[in-house]
């Protein structure tokens, strides 16, 4: 049961059983990504899949789909870790998204693409990297990881 200051839970403080069946649902999604910080990744792996209108996503086969509101790109609901991780993957995503839209990056030798890579701190493997550069990607998609990163940058200088 989530508890509140004071030692109140939700029940304590509101009336409304509805509501209150809504504050201890958000409690356990909030305790399971302060748990698992690597879940709200993969949520949001299968969120990208889901606006590239791809069918078979990670988190479908998991059945913990979060539900969109919980995806809104500043993540402000999720513990520090697991924003920190989705933050970690969008820019992995933007990076892998920018490569192989530039073709001064798509000639260069591996080795110096590694580094650049290197530079831009990639958390991304090169399977996922290749993915994530080269299969198709919906606008929406595309501006939905650049919104989470944007979102990042934001909360970073204020």
């Amino acid at each position: 049961m989530y508890v509140c200051k004071d030692d109140e839970t939700p029940m304590d403080v509101v009336e409304d059983h509805d509501c209150c069946a809504l504050l201890e649902m958000h409690a356990a999604i909030v305790n399971f990504h302060k748990l698992n910080p690597g879940a709200l990744v993969a949520a949001a792996v299968a969120h990208y899949a889901a606006l590239s209108e791809h069918s078979d996503t990670p988190m479908r086969r998991q059945g913990t789909l979060l539900p969109a509101c919980l995806l809104a790109p500043t993540f402000d609901w999720a513990p520090g870790e697991a924003r920190v991780a989705v933050s970690l993957w969008a820019r992995s995503v933007l990076v892998a998204q920018l490569a192989a839209t530039d073709q001064a990056f798509a000639d260069l030798p591996d080795d110096c693409a590694g580094d650049v890579l290197e530079f831009f701190e990639s958390t991304m493997n090169r399977k996922d990297f290749l993915h994530f550069a080269t299969h198709h990607s919906s606008q929406k998609a595309k501006a939905w990881v650049l919104d989470i990163v944007t979102a990042e940058v934001l909360v970073s200088i204020t």
